[in-house]
């Protein structure tokens, strides 16, 4: 069990340590919801680094520039948060 659990650790840590090496574009925030504005999809899947410091402020936690950005998105899609 402790090798399973080992084993598991291990790729969890590589599968973060792959994630943290991506490097994502960079997209302004207008141009973040004009790419999401229009779409009916279901679900939308985007990989971009958006610079948030038009309308939040840059002192905000990492958890609350992202609440404050889903937000903003939920205005623009008109969806609802679960």
């Amino acid at each position: 069990m402790e090798e399973d659990a080992q084993r598991k650790k291990r790729k969890r840590d590589d599968e973060k340590d792959e994630k943290l090496g991506t490097e994502w574009p960079e997209t302004e925030l207008s141009t973040f919801f004009e790419s999401i504005g229009g779409t009916k999809a279901k679900d939308v899947n985007l990989q971009v680094t958006i610079d948030t410091s038009e309308v939040l402020p840059p002192d905000l936690s990492g958890k609350e520039r992202a609440d404050g950005l889903a937000m903003f998105i939920d205005e623009v899609m008109q969806v609802h948060w679960s």
